[in-house]
């Protein structure tokens, strides 16, 4: 599944695994803040295919997205496990294919970690539950 931008100018879609070259500056502050996977970790994944890379991109790269798929008791997930890039405005609005993609899928739903940011940036979003941590 691929799209455009709002100018019409960024393509958003899937990538084969050998591009996570050409997006992991874009997402290893994403890996970093979230410190539970290592940029291996998410190489393998992407590389045994339990994970989805995803690019935006116009005259250069703007964005990288990293989904999953998880089977859950009420049925299958898409998790966004990392997205990050420059220039948001245009290419936020990509989530609508990876929600597309996901009902295309089976999916029940769509749920991300991250930032409180996110909140604001995805008002269709709820926030379902607060991730509490303590380091031991």
């Amino acid at each position: 599944m691929e799209g455009r931008g709002g100018r019409g100018s960024v393509r958003f879609g899937f990538a084969a695994a050998s591009q996570w070259k050409r997006v992991r500056h874009l997402l290893l502050p994403a890996i970093a803040w979230d410190g539970d996977r290592t940029e291996a970790d998410v190489v393998a994944a992407l590389n045994d295919g339990t994970a989805q890379l995803w690019i935006g991109e116009d005259d250069e790269v703007r964005c990288g997205v990293v989904t999953c798929l998880s089977s859950v008791a009420r049925g299958l997930v898409c998790e966004i496990w990392l997205m990050g890039g420059r220039d948001r405005r245009l290419w936020l609005h990509f989530v609508d294919i990876i929600e597309a993609a996901a009902r295309d899928r089976g999916c029940v739903s769509i749920e991300l970690i991250g930032r409180k940011g996110w909140v604001r940036l995805l008002p269709e979003y709820r926030q379902a539950a607060v991730v509490l941590r303590k380091e031991l």
